[in-house]
């Protein structure tokens, strides 16, 4: 309301102004008198100099107003994605320990019948298809009910993170980070393609734990091809094998998706770091 009354009043100065010269120059070209031709011509001149004047400082305080508000608007952007990253903050670890357990074999994390700790900061990156053997055996966690095989546990917890990322995109505008709302749809994406959880979970359960497990595990070690190739190629197609490669990819891509989502994050917490006094 401020500012529209401002140019307003800016607005009128001018056309008042501007029409109040002209008309000053005009009678200044039917006087007789040399002395007042020029003093007329001299007023209409400063007038419409002191105008473009008045109109070029007009326009810095407007851009540094303008420049002033967006810095604001940005700086309450960023103040939500962190107060909101924090809730997401805690999901990550556990989603980063689920997915290491997932991916790494029993025994290779476990010595003299004792299980090895696995890493909650840094993703496991060195996995293949084969590594994928274990998903049926019983989860070492306490955020998953006990008893709970291990593809079952990190579903959940994926499940937990997909809707804080939801929630995020929905809540937050993104006109400054946009970088972050782009990995976020990608994300979420992700989460709506088959990754073939509840098909590999319902394998550990009743009578398929007997007649599918055994089968689905044995291809798992066995496979050697290439998963990505296998995916795209759809050879899989209407084989219980495929949900093992959609699994992978899932995994492949939703790993990579989240670090780069940690790193906007960081940078910008080390934004945030250097404008403060």
């Amino acid at each position: 309301m401020r500012q529209k009354k401002h140019d307003s009043l800016l607005l009128m100065i001018n056309i008042i102004g501007f029409i109040f010269s002209i008309t000053v120059l005009i009678i200044s070209y039917f006087m007789q008198e040399i002395w007042w031709q020029s003093m007329l011509i001299a007023l209409s001149i400063n007038l419409i100099t002191s105008l473009l004047i008045l109109n070029f400082v007009n326009r810095l305080l407007d851009a540094q107003a303008e420049k002033r508000h967006q810095k604001e608007q940005k700086r309450k952007e960023r103040e939500l994605i962190l107060n909101y990253h924090q809730i997401i903050e805690t999901l990550i670890p556990i989603y980063i320990l689920e997915f290491n357990q997932l991916t790494i074999p029993v025994n290779e994390r476990t010595k003299d019948n004792q299980f090895l700790p696995i890493n909650s900061k840094t993703f496991n990156n060195s996995y293949g298809v084969n590594d994928l053997c274990d998903f049926a055996s019983t989860d070492i966690f306490p955020f998953s009910t006990m008893g709970e095989n291990i593809i079952s546990a990190y579903g959940i917890v994926l499940r937990k993170l997909e809707d804080k990322f939801e929630t995020m995109i929905t809540i937050t505008p993104f006109e400054y980070y946009p970088s972050i709302r782009e990995i976020l749809k990608q994300l979420i994406t992700e989460s709506m393609l088959p990754n073939g959880i509840d098909t590999l979970n319902l394998f550990c359960q009743g009578n398929n734990k007997k007649q599918l497990l055994p089968t689905i595990i044995k291809m798992i070690k066995e496979y050697n091809g290439n998963p990505l190739d296998d995916y795209n190629n759809n050879k899989y197609s209407g084989n219980i094998f495929l949900n093992v490669i959609h699994l992978y990819v899932h995994l492949d891509k939703t790993r990579i998706l989240i670090e780069q989502y940690l790193e906007e994050i960081e940078k910008m917490r080390k934004e945030n770091e250097e404008l403060l006094p």
